[in-house]
Formats: structure tokens, sequence, C-alpha cells
């Protein structure tokens, strides 16, 4: 997991052949918790939090949509990119036993989490798993465009995968 975090830190290519999905996961994750500003920021937590807290599906979707178009352009180009993905991790739960709610539950609290670490934030924990289960749930609802040529994920032949991004 070092030597993939190390690869992705210096730009250099990521070899996946060999490395178990779980490790690359593993590593994925350490990355986006390390970040000194979450993905779906600071500022935005308590926006994701109500939305959360909506009673309805619709209601609820609505609201993280709004949200979700409130990030930075290059949080928004990433975070479609991953849900993206997730969906189609989710999309094959049957073998791999990650499903929306799985994945929101592993992915909540790496994505987004309060300024400060308090008890309350420990019990909004839920609501951001939520969350998460509701972008990949509803991704064609809350995400406007799907990556193109701004992000991608390029996993090629030779086993290396990248993660392009090219800012609007």
């Amino acid at each position: 997991m070092l030597r993939l975090c190390a690869c992705a830190e210096t730009g250099k290519p990521l070899g996946l052949d060999d490395e178990d999905p779980t490790t690359v996961t593993s590593a994925l994750k350490l990355y986006l918790r390390e970040m000194p500003v979450p993905l779906m920021t600071f500022e935005l937590h308590a926006d994701f939090i109500r939305a959360a807290k909506v009673p309805t599906v619709e209601g609820r979707v609505a609201a993280i949509k709004e949200s979700v178009k409130k990030l930075p352009a290059l949080n928004y180009q990433i975070l479609n990119a991953l849900v993206m993905h997730l969906s189609r991790v989710a999309a094959k739960s049957d073998q791999n036993k990650m499903d929306a709610s799985n994945l929101g539950v592993v992915f909540g609290p790496t994505l987004m989490r309060p300024l400060h670490e308090s008890v309350y934030g420990i019990m909004e924990i839920s609501y951001q798993n939520i969350v998460v289960e509701s972008m990949i749930s509803h991704m064609d609802e809350i995400f406007d465009e799907h990556p193109g040529g701004g992000v991608c994920f390029n996993a090629q032949s030779n086993g290396v995968c990248r993660l392009n991004v090219n800012p609007p």
C-alpha cells in the first residue's frame, strides 16, 4: 500500500496487475482521508448533513444535488469520477458484496468530515454514509455530466491506472 501511495504522490504510473483490490481501495481511502480539506469540503459539510436528513428520497437527492453543485469545479469532477466508479462497483455487489449502502459506510467518513472533530461529529457519521450511498444510487440524477475530457480513470492493458484531471 505504501508503494501505491508513493506512486500517487510522485505521479509515477501505478502498476495494478498484481495488487489486491482491497489494497488499492485502502490506498485510495488513505490518500483521500489525508487531504487537508476533504473532497466534499468543510464549508459544505453542514449542507450535506442537512440534505441527508430530508425524509423523502426525491427531496434528499435534490438537496444533495444542490450541495454537490456548490463544490469547487475540480472537487466536483473528481467526486463525479469517483462516484461513477463506485456505482460500477455497486453494480457487481452480487460478486463483491459492496452495494451502495456498504460503499457509503466505507467512503462516507473519507469524503466528508467536519472541520472540528467532536462527539456530535461522530453521531453524524450515519448521515455521511447516507449522502454517499445516495450519490451512488442516484448518480445520474445528482451529477449533470459524466467524466469525459475532465476527469477519467484509465485502466490500461499493461496494468497502469491513472486519474487524469483537466480543469475546465
